[in-house]
This record gives structure tokens, C-alpha cells and sequence, in this order.
């Protein structure tokens, strides 16, 4: 990341994951960016159907 420089560095998952926590947003709030709102919960949804009881 040093090499890449800070505008690089925006990219990479361990350093958006950390800028994310020290703004108090979780990894969940992060992909529901990513995602949009809908697709997230239907993502969610999927996740809990799946699960073995």
C-alpha cells in the first residue's frame, strides 16, 4: 500500500475496512453501500434461508 500511494490505497479492502471502523461503519453498512439497499437485504434474506438448522 505505501507504494500505491493514499489514492491507491482507496481500493484495497484492509484499508477501506479500517477508514470504515474508525467512522463507526461496520462491514455490513460498507457492502450496503456497495450493493444498494434492496439487493443487500435480499442478500441477507438468502443468507438466512440457507442456514442449516
Amino acid at each position: 500500500m505505501e507504494q500505491l500511494g493514499f489514492d491507491g490505497s482507496l481500493g484495497v479492502l484492509s484499508f477501506t475496512r479500517y477508514v470504515n471502523e474508525k467512522h463507526d461503519c461496520g462491514m455490513d453498512e460498507y457492502v450496503k453501500g456497495l450493493m444498494g439497499e434492496e439487493d443487500f437485504y435480499t442478500y441477507k434474506k438468502t443468507l438466512i434461508d440457507l442456514k442449516p438448522e
